[in-house]
């Protein structure tokens, strides 16, 4: 596991990333089992307070997908990393960034991929309290890029350093 997280109950929650031997992931978008997930995955489970397992997920894409931060938060379990498929829409070029929203028992709420046409990862999440007028909780993520994400003008093959703010509903 990379990264371990708990809630207001005591319930522990891992996630970090596997290797397929097999396609019976679940790929992003899909509430069914099947055979989506190649290479890479990541995986996220939950432990009851005891230390019995209560179940297990993994997630992907038929690319290589990293897991590189969790957050546990109320309900809800958010993710990062980055991934060379197509988590929400098409890859921008190389290596895109990812966020998931994932309830407390492993099911998927929403996901958000970001990429230029060069590299770009996720590699710290948190998430900050509800906002009274909105109702919802803004997500920050920090990571790197070597491409023109979120319009900026870079310097070929230079990584980056980049700090944004989400919604918890994109």
């Amino acid at each position: 596991a990379l990264a371990i997280g708990l809630d207001a109950a005591g319930n522990v929650y891992i996630s970090g990333n596997t290797v397929a031997r097999s396609g019976n992931g679940t790929a992003w978008g899909s509430t069914e089992p099947g055979d989506y997930c190649a290479g890479s995955d990541i995986f996220l489970g939950g432990l009851a307070r005891n230390g019995d397992l209560s179940w297990v997920r993994r997630f992907g894409t038929p690319h290589d997908d990293f897991l590189r931060a969790m957050v546990v938060v109320d309900d809800a379990i958010y993710v990062c990393g980055a991934t060379y498929g197509e988590v929400v829409g098409a890859n921008q070029g190389d290596l895109d960034a990812f966020i998931s929203k994932f309830t407390l028992s492993g099911s998927e709420i929403w996901s958000y991929q970001l990429g230029s046409n060069d590299t770009d990862e996720c590699s710290a999440i948190v998430v900050g309290k509800i906002d009274d007028n909105s109702g919802s909780r803004p997500v920050y993520i920090a990571g790197s890029t070597a491409g023109d994400l979120f319009g900026s003008t870079t310097f070929e093959g230079v990584q980056y350093r980049y700090v944004a703010r989400f919604s918890d509903t994109p």
